[in-house]
């Protein structure tokens, strides 16, 4: 049936353009909380990189200026030879000085003052000053090659006072006529550093590096031995520093060790040659957005499931629906195949009663007409009676017309009076045997002719309950 295959192409397609549009919504959805917790942690780690790196630069510049004011001492001093440096500098009363200095800066880890062939003149870890060379140093060396180098941020080494991990700040101390007589340094605590990133809530998976300039890892928490002292080029900070020159910025980018994305938040620290990285993995800063992908994606299966059931459903009421009609179809070419072979086996069966009844008529016909009294009574009474049987077959065929639909009503000139009457004589015979005599009498006028279907006329008369058993009609 083209009608149900139309309308089962158009469930499909509407169940099809459903579940397409439940997949857009949920893309699109998805797509842009995604985006927007992204935009969320960039600005939470960039706002966060920019206190650390503003707090970081507070804290160099505190180291810096204990620099200037231990250079400044050794110019008031009027230190003119490394002789005067030791004797000027190598007292007890400049260990004191030093160390209340120090105190005041709980970042630095050690304050020194050291010669021109690399011996600690003092320092503030103890007194006396004990037997420390530091002429291998990558800041002795720099200072000493090049007098116009100003500060000098060395890389992490663990100390050899304490053991610890440290990075110095050290400047050139110059002679007055500019010749070399050793570097003046403060020791920063990568630990203390690390420690004070690690006291901001940033979440178990957040890490926090300081590097220098050269990438250079100086400090980071959490805390790794391993990385201290090494060039990582693998993070955010080479990635915005170095390939997209700017001073910050955030990135998302794939490590090169394949371990996954990360989320980078980069700030150069004004004044100093130190960058400081806030970074987090992807499955931190995604985490609760793929919660909730899970969970509307849940939605959206039970809504796709529930879009394909009633797709099901509708599909499964329209198959029966089909077959219903298929059923009702096949019955009613039944029934009409059944009323056509009756009205066949009727048309045929009439035809054969209808043969030998027109002769029954013939000869009664011709007895009537034989002039004996009675033979004429008897004739008319069969003639009367063979017409009437003749009409009831014709009534016959007019039935199987109506149920074919193709009976048509007569319109023609007849006398009611006349065809009441013959109805009377007709049934008067059948009636003669039994208890009361029929007779008939039309009350009130009745029109000579009137113009319709006498045939019906004469059949709703003799369907008239008062010929059973006799009676007045």
């Amino acid at each position: 049936m083209p009608e149900s295959r139309r309308s089962r192409s158009l469930i499909v397609a509407i169940g099809g353009a459903m579940l397409v549009t439940i997949a857009s919504a949920l893309g699109a959805t998805l797509y842009h909380t995604h985006e927007s917790e992204l935009e969320e942690w960039r600005e939470q780690l960039d706002g966060t990189a920019l206190l650390l790196a503003e707090q970081t630069a507070h804290e160099m510049g505190a180291a810096d200026l204990m620099l200037d004011s231990m250079l400044e001492r050794i110019r008031l001093l009027d230190v003119r030879d490394t002789q005067g440096l030791r004797a000027r500098f190598g007292t007890e009363e400049e260990f004191q000085r030093l160390l209340e200095r120090n105190r005041v800066l709980p970042q630095i880890d050690v304050a020194s003052i050291v010669a021109a062939d690399g011996t600690v003149v003092n320092f503030t870890r103890n007194f006396p000053t004990p037997q420390i060379n530091l002429f291998e140093r990558d800041y002795f060396r720099a200072h000493r090659s090049q007098p116009q180098l100003g500060l000098f941020i060395s890389d992490p080494v663990r100390n050899k006072g304490n053991g610890a991990w440290t990075f110095y700040l050290s400047r050139r101390i110059d002679a007055p006529d500019g010749s070399f007589l050793g570097v003046v340094l403060v020791g920063v605590s990568s630990r203390q550093i690390s420690n004070f990133y690690g006291k901001i809530k940033l979440g178990g998976d957040t890490t926090v590096t300081l590097y220098r300039r050269d990438f250079t890892v100086l400090a980071r928490w959490p805390h790794q031995d391993a990385v201290m002292g090494k060039v990582d080029r693998n993070h955010a900070a080479f990635e915005i520093v170095d390939r997209k020159r700017s001073s910050n910025g955030t990135v998302v980018m794939a490590l090169h060790d394949g371990t996954g994305n990360i989320l980078g938040a980069v700030r150069a620290i004004a004044n100093y040659p130190l960058i400081i990285e806030m970074s987090v993995p992807e499955q931190a800063y995604l985490q609760q957005w793929r919660f909730f992908a899970l969970q509307l994606g849940a939605v959206g299966i039970v809504c796709s499931a529930a879009v394909l059931a009633a797709c099901m459903a509708i599909w499964r009421a329209m198959r029966k629906r089909d077959m219903a009609l298929r059923e009702q179809r096949a019955l009613k070419s039944a029934a009409e195949a059944a009323n056509r072979a009756k009205s066949v086996f009727l048309a045929m069966m009439s035809h054969e009663i209808r043969t030998p009844l027109t002769a029954v008529i013939g000869f009664a016909e011709q007895l009537e007409r034989a002039g004996r009294v009675e033979a004429s009574e008897l004739g008319r009474i069969i003639v009367r009676n063979g017409q009437h049987l003749l009409r009831l077959i014709n009534d016959i065929l007019d039935m199987s017309k109506v149920e074919s639909g193709k009976l048509v009503l007569e319109h023609a000139a007849f006398s009611p009076q006349e065809v009441f009457d013959t109805v009377i004589t007709m049934m008067r015979g059948t009636t003669e045997h039994g208890a009361a005599a029929l007779t008939g009498v039309i009350q009130g006028p009745v029109p000579p002719a009137v113009s319709g279907d006498a045939t019906r006329w004469r059949q709703i008369l003799l369907n008239h309950p008062g010929f059973e058993g006799g009676s007045n009609i």
